[in-house]
C-alpha cells in the first residue's frame, strides 16, 4: 500500500471513523510491529510500538496513536482464530477487495483471470497403467490388494503390481494413504513413489516437490523419505519436506516426533526435534529453530510468504495457478510476510501484491507480465 493511503487510513483510525475491516487493517500493521519490537509474552512497550511505526511512515508523533493497550490478548486471539494473526499481505487481499476496491473493478483491471488449483494428480503403476484422479475427491487409500478413493469407491485392484507413483502437475494437490496407515499430502507439481507393499524390516518411499507426512509408528520398521539429495528417517511422526528442483535448498521441518536426516552428498546427519528445520544447500545441513506451522499450513489451503522475496513468492504462485512470471524490471530487494488464501483466483492475489510491493501486473493467457 502507497504511504500516503495508509496515511490517510490511520488519521481515520484516530478519529474513530474507520470500519471493522480497516480497523483490522491498521491493527495488524501495530500487531505485527509489536511482535518485531518485543515478545508478546513481555512487558508491553506501545510508546517503542508507536515510535517504531511512525518512523516507518514519516508521520510526527501527534499524527498517530496506537490502538487501546488492551488489545494485547484480545486481538491476538481474534486474528490466530481467524488466520489472520500479523498477516500483512493476507489482510491486504481482504481490506483491498471488500472496502476499497469493489469485486467488478479487479475483472476490469484483469481482463483474463485464473481459478486457483484444486485436487488433480494421476497415478501411475509400474505396468504402465495411467489413472487421471477424480477431482471431486481428494485422497486415495492404498493397501496391498486394491486402490480406493477415501470415500470406499474403488479405483483399481492390484495384481502384479509392485510400485505406484503419485503425481500432481502444476495447479494440482492430492492426498495419499499408505498401505501401513501413513498419511501424505501431496502439494502441487511433485510425486511420491512408493511400493504397494511394505516388506522387510524398513519403509521407503521416494519424493520430490513438497510433501507433508504422518507417519504410523512402527518401532521395528522405520520409515525413509528419499529426495535427490536426501533421506529422511523416522519412526512415527509428522513433519515437511519441501524439494522442489527450481528453489536452491531443501526444507525439511518437524513437528511432532523426531527425524534423523543425512545429506546423500557428504554424508552429514542432523537429528531434528519439533519446531526445528533442517536446510540442505550444497551438500551441507544447518538447523534452526522455526514456526513449524508456517512451513506446513498449505495442505490447509494457504500459500505461507516467509519473509519471502518476491523471486521465491513468484514460483510459489506458478506451481499453484499453473502461470509463468515474465519480469520486464528490476524487482524490489524487500521481503514479504504473511498468507494468501489458497481458494482465491489469480486476480486477487496480484492485486495484494501490487498493494504491498507497487509492482504492476497484468494476466496473458497463462503468463504473468510484471512491470510495466
Amino acid at each position: 500500500m502507497k504511504k500516503e493511503t495508509f496515511k490517510a487510513l490511520l488519521k481515520k483510525y484516530e478519529d474513530g471513523q474507520c470500519t471493522s475491516e480497516e480497523t483490522a487493517y491498521v491493527e495488524s500493521w501495530f500487531l505485527k510491529i509489536y511482535k518485531e519490537t518485543l515478545p508478546l509474552d513481555a512487558t508491553p512497550d506501545y510508546d517503542a510500538v508507536d515510535v517504531e511505526l511512525r518512523t516507518r511512515l514519516g508521520l510526527r508523533s501527534s499524527e498517530v496513536r496506537p490502538p487501546s493497550k488492551t488489545y494485547s490478548v484480545r486481538m491476538v486471539l481474534r486474528y490466530v482464530a481467524a488466520i489472520l494473526a500479523f498477516l500483512t499481505v493476507a489482510l491486504s487481499i481482504y481490506w483491498y477487495s471488500t472496502v476499497y476496491t469493489p469485486r467488478h473493478s479487479l475483472a476490469n483491471q484483469y481482463v483474463q483471470d485464473i481459478p486457483p488449483g484444486g485436487n488433480r494428480a494421476t497415478l501411475t503403476l509400474d505396468n504402465g497403467q495411467v489413472y487421471r484422479l477424480d477431482s471431486t475427491k481428494q485422497a486415495i487409500v492404498a493397501d496391498t490388494q486394491q486402490l480406493t478413493y477415501e470415500d470406499g469407491s474403488s479405483l483399481t485392484r492390484l495384481s502384479e503390481t509392485r510400485y505406484a507413483t503419485l503425481n500432481t502437475p502444476k495447479g494440482g494437490q492430492y492426498q495419499l494413504t499408505l498401505p501401513d496407515g501413513s498419511r501424505v499430502w501431496l502439494n502441487a507439481a511433485s510425486s511420491i513413489k512408493y511400493p504397494v507393499h511394505f516388506s522387510g524390516n524398513g519403509r521407503h518411499v521416494e519424493m520430490s516437490g513438497e510433501a507433508y507426512f504422518e507417519i504410523a509408528h512402527d518401532a521395528d520398521r522405520p520409515f525413509t523419505v528419499t529426495t535427490a539429495e536426501q533421506s529422511v528417517i523416522v519412526l512415527g511422526t509428522s513433519f515437511n519436506i519441501n524439494a522442489y528442483e527450481d528453489e536452491a535448498f531443501t526444507a525439511t521441518t518437524l513437528i511432532t516426533g523426531s527425524v534423523r536426516v543425512n545429506s546423500i552428498a557428504n554424508k552429514e546427519t542432523k537429528t531434528l526435534q519439533p519446531g526445528e528445520q533442517a536446510i540442505l544447500e550444497n551438500g551441507e545441513l544447518t538447523t534452526y529453530q522455526v514456526d513449524a506451522n508456517d512451513f506446513t499450513v498449505w495442505k490447509s489451503g494457504v500459500i505461507t510468504l516467509h519473509y519471502a522475496k518476491l523471486p521465491a513468492i513468484f514460483r510459489q504462485i506458478e506451481r499453484w495457478y499453473d502461470v509463468t512470471f515474465v519480469v520486464n524490471e528490476k524487482l524490489p530487494e524487500d521481503d514479504l510476510y504473511g498468507e494468501l488464501q489458497r481458494n482465491a483466483n489469480l486476480s486477487e492475489v496480484l492485486a495484494a501484491l501490487e498493494i504491498n510491493t507497487g509492482m504492476k501486473f497484468r494476466i496473458e493467457g497463462r503468463r504473468v507480465i510484471v512491470g510495466r
